[in-house]
């Protein structure tokens, strides 16, 4: 009798907890910075939602340095890049979202596809 053998992937990291949101929701002030990506599950993200994510944080670094009283500031960059390689490297579910400021680096993993967009405003992309 042959038994057939099944791989198992590491399970689906879980959304946000309503803390992490609401603390994210509190943070206020010019850049805050939020990747949306829509991903395909799995143990690890693929090469094309990685290279998707990059995409969004290279559109994110090119606003803010066109931004008045902003500019280029090689610590949040530096930031936003650590916050990226992190999300390309760790398990995925249905969508990444990352969230960076001069006080704030969160990668948060996202049950439920999303838009795909770069935000850069006052506030985090949290609704």
């Amino acid at each position: 009798m042959a038994v057939a053998s099944t791989t198992r992937s590491a399970p689906p990291p879980p959304g946000p907890t309503v803390d992490q949101v609401l603390r994210l929701q509190a943070i206020i002030g010019y850049p805050a910075v939020s990747l949306l990506r829509t991903t395909a599950p799995g143990p690890r993200m693929t090469q094309a939602d990685a290279n998707a994510l990059r995409a969004l944080a290279g559109d994110a670094v090119q606003r803010l340095r066109r931004a008045p009283n902003v500019g280029a500031d090689q610590q949040l960059e530096s930031a936003l890049l650590r916050a990226v390689d992190e999300a390309t490297g760790a398990p995925t579910s249905a969508a990444i979202a990352v969230f960076v400021n001069r006080g704030t680096e969160q990668v948060v993993p996202l049950p439920v596809q999303v838009r795909d967009r770069a935000v850069v405003d006052t506030t985090f992309a949290t609704r």
